[in-house]
């Protein structure tokens, strides 16, 4: 039954931690859309492979 368990929470946690990502994602998106500076885009892309790492 614990091993079930544990599975079940994993499954659950890499969800939130997908959801979290899409989420970031969007919010990321949505902040830089209307900025298209060479600074804003290096930051756009620093902030996008973090949210990769997860």
């Amino acid at each position: 039954m614990a091993i079930k368990d544990s599975t079940i929470l994993n499954n659950l946690r890499e969800f939130n931690i997908n959801e979290l990502k899409q989420d970031l994602e969007n919010a990321l998106e949505e902040a830089f859309e209307d900025n298209q500076t060479a600074e804003a885009s290096r930051v756009y892309n620093e902030i996008q492979k973090q949210i990769e790492l997860l």
